[in-house]
């Protein structure tokens, strides 16, 4: 797994972050579509000067 840019062997791994202590795993999600959705309406509304809250952005992406 890379992690901002850098190579983890978790052969290495000691257990010892929050993540690992906690026990959280994670599951790996390309969030690309989501991204350029968020963009495009960010973009959309600055085309027509107009202000966009992050609780308007949420709601335009999820169709409200």
């Amino acid at each position: 797994m890379d992690y901002l840019g850098e190579e983890f062997d978790k052969e290495k791994c000691n257990k010892m972050c929050d993540n690992c202590r906690a026990g959280i795993t994670y599951k790996e999600k390309n969030m690309r579509d989501t991204a350029v959705l968020l963009l495009d309406i960010v973009n959309d509304f600055s085309d027509y000067n107009q202000s966009l809250t992050f609780l308007n952005l949420i709601s335009l992406a999820l169709g409200k």
